[in-house]
């Protein structure tokens, strides 16, 4: 006897189809990735065919929502470089935050010049490198 799960995987095909920017292998991974967050019982015996389609399709929804996410992300992370590429040559002031060296401390206060299109690409890449690392270091315009 078939797997419904395999049956699944099998039906991943036909879904690299509708996502064609995927290819199947990446799908696979994704499916992986969504059963063992989502579906961790998908091995059990009890676990009925009907469930594993309605697993299919919560799948595609989470597919879905997980690549608006990347878009949003994509789209943030370019307009908020623009934002520091617009103020080359501009004044910008940096949020308090807790490191207490001298320089964060006089940047919180007075602020730093952006030097040229490298200095901003630096700010936005440190910017955005601190965030994730949980130490966030944000920009903005006036004190």
């Amino acid at each position: 006897m078939i797997n419904p799960l395999h049956k699944l995987i099998a039906a991943l095909g036909e879904l690299a189809l509708a996502h064609e920017n995927l290819q199947k292998e990446e799908i696979e991974k994704l499916f992986l990735e969504f059963r063992d967050e989502k579906l961790p019982d998908w091995n059990s015996p009890f676990f009925h065919e009907a469930e594993i389609w309605a697993g299919m399709k919560s799948f595609l929804e989470w597919l879905e929502q997980k690549e608006t996410r990347e878009r949003e992300m994509r789209e943030a992370y370019e307009k908020r470089k623009a934002w520091f590429l617009e103020r080359v040559g501009k004044r910008v002031y940096r949020d308090p935050n807790t490191c207490p060296c001298e320089t964060c401390e006089r940047i919180a206060v007075e602020g730093l010049i952006i030097h040229d299109e490298s200095h901003a690409i630096y700010l936005h890449d440190i910017e955005s490198i601190s965030g994730a690392e949980g130490h966030p270091l944000k920009y903005r315009d006036e004190l």
